[in-house]
């Protein structure tokens, strides 16, 4: 047996149009809202460790690096972990560390952009020379320096 609909009044109805319009002005504040604070994490600055340059986030490339876990037994193993967050200084080219901490993470998505590294620090996984794709196509070399 189906359910039947009842109708609202003219009342509820004029009542039901005034909040919907009123969400939508306040949708429309919480997306300039939402643009306003997305420039202001951009412009969160992190400063180089060798020659001291502060640079905004917004005009820096997050280097996400991951290290290899080794296959070992029959199911384990085999498979990469996020490691440190890292940055290139363009004033002097260090590539300076960002630890993993849960602020760090939060402001990953406001870099200019994101690399994903799977060149390993110690290149104990891996007897290949080569940078990965992602290091490659930026110019870094496998001890993570860049051209």
């Amino acid at each position: 047996m189906a359910s039947e609909l009842v109708l609202i009044t003219k009342e509820e109805g004029v009542a039901l149009k005034s909040v919907r319009t009123r969400i939508a002005g306040a949708m429309e504040r919480l997306a300039r809202l939402k643009d306003s604070e997305r420039r202001l994490l951009r412009r969160v600055s992190v400063k180089c460790h060798e020659c001291g340059a502060t640079h905004a986030i917004g005009a820096l490339t997050y280097i996400q690096t991951h290290w290899y876990v080794r296959p070992s037994g029959c199911t384990d193993g085999d498979y990469y972990n996020n490691g440190e967050g890292k940055w290139d200084c363009p004033a002097c080219g260090l590539v300076n560390r960002l630890y993993d901490k849960p602020e760090i993470m939060a402001l990953c998505a406001h870099f200019a952009g994101v690399l994903e590294c799977y060149c390993t620090q110690d290149r104990s996984c891996c007897s290949d020379p080569r940078p990965c794709d992602a290091c490659k196509a930026v110019g870094r070399t496998r001890d993570g320096r860049l051209k």
